[in-house]
């Protein structure tokens, strides 16, 4: 696969366009192309969002419980209480 992205970080817009080969029957490839846009949130946009669950937990990259300075993605884990 072939991948690129480009982010706004005035917009906070990730477009991300790839281009994928997969192999077929007789070993020839077909070619693929998908793009996508994904927004960027904060941590503290995200947090008030999930009030309505009881137990939220917050990892950062390699689903590490420490922050790091070059941490670039965080993952929550919200379990809806009974």
């Amino acid at each position: 696969y072939i991948w690129k992205n480009l982010y706004d970080a005035k917009s906070r817009l990730l477009k991300i366009d790839l281009t994928l080969f997969e192999r077929e029957r007789g070993g020839l490839f077909c070619r693929r192309e998908e793009s996508q846009i994904q927004r960027a949130y904060s941590e503290e946009e995200i947090i008030p969002l999930l009030s309505d669950f009881g137990k939220v937990s917050v990892f950062y990259d390699n689903f590490s419980a420490v922050k790091t300075p070059k941490a670039q993605r965080i993952h929550f884990a919200a379990v809806k209480g009974r």
